[in-house]
Formats: structure tokens, sequence, C-alpha cells
């Protein structure tokens, strides 16, 4: 059901659709650009399927970006990003301090 539903809305098709969405950086940039400007070929509205151009929001948008750059309302010093791959002969747990504590066992 949920692939066909969203294969609905990315047709335009839907004027209604549910889509769930995490951010990793926790910023409104990516809500912003995907959900709320205007449809272009890179990632402005992306996500938008609501087949609406607001040139005052997009402009909104853009001026809010350059203020926050711009006035250096906050300096982001570190991006933690946690690389994990499973393979065969590898067993480890996942600590939030990123501690190796497992073991390498032989592959056959």
């Amino acid at each position: 059901m949920s692939i066909t539903h969203s294969q609905t809305f990315q047709r335009f098709e839907s004027p209604f659709f549910m889509l769930g969405w995490g951010i990793s950086t926790y910023d409104a940039l990516y809500g912003m650009q995907a959900w709320g400007h205007t449809r272009t070929s890179g990632a402005d509205g992306n996500f938008f399927f609501g087949k609406v151009s607001d040139a005052k929001l997009d402009a909104l948008i853009r001026a809010a970006l350059l203020r926050l750059r711009d006035e250096h309302l906050f300096i982001p010093l570190h991006h933690q990003v946690r690389p994990w791959a499973m393979k065969p002969g590898v067993e480890t747990l996942h600590r939030s301090n990123d501690q190796f504590e497992g073991r390498f066992t032989s592959i056959k």
C-alpha cells in the first residue's frame, strides 16, 4: 500500500500524502528546502509534491539562510558521523563513544 501511495504522490496524482522525515542535523534547512521551496532540478523542492511555486517564500528561505550565515548566529564545531558496516567475521556492539569492543573471527 505505501509503495503504491508514494508512487502516486511522486507522479503528482494525489493532493494528500503522508511522508516520514528524519533530519540528522536537527536544523530547518532540509525541511524548508525540501518541502517549501519551489521545485527545481536540484534539492530545492525535491519533496514538495504540491505543485505550488511561491517566489516570496523562496526569497524568505534564502534570506533566512543568508542571515544565519552572515550574522554568525552559531558556529558549528563538530559533526559526528558514525560509519558502521557489517561483514562476516566481525562482531561488535555499537557504543555511543565509538569504542570498539568486538572480536574478529576467521572467515571460512
